[in-house]
């Protein structure tokens, strides 16, 4: 889902810890990767979004934004190029 308002580290595990309710941050971190596969995509196309809100701002990389989704789109490349 979009979040587009600051905050700190606390908030963001205590938002991660709501949304993804298997993330337990004194315990098992281990993610529904099935899930998460699933939606990568659309992740990735909220988060360019954000971070292009961020640029039109005035405050490029400001918070709320991040870069990662450039990490998986690069990642799923480069298995579609590996695919026979």
């Amino acid at each position: 889902r979009d979040h587009d308002r600051p905050c700190d580290h606390r908030e963001a595990l205590r938002e991660l810890e709501r949304l993804r309710p298997e993330y337990d941050r004194s315990g098992s971190k281990t993610p529904d990767c099935d899930d998460m596969v699933r939606r990568v995509e659309e992740a990735e196309k909220r988060a360019e979004a954000q971070l292009h809100l961020r640029k039109e701002q005035g405050a490029p990389f400001g918070n709320p934004s991040t870069t990662v989704f450039r990490l998986t789109r690069a990642i799923r490349n480069a298995d579609e190029r590996a695919k026979p």
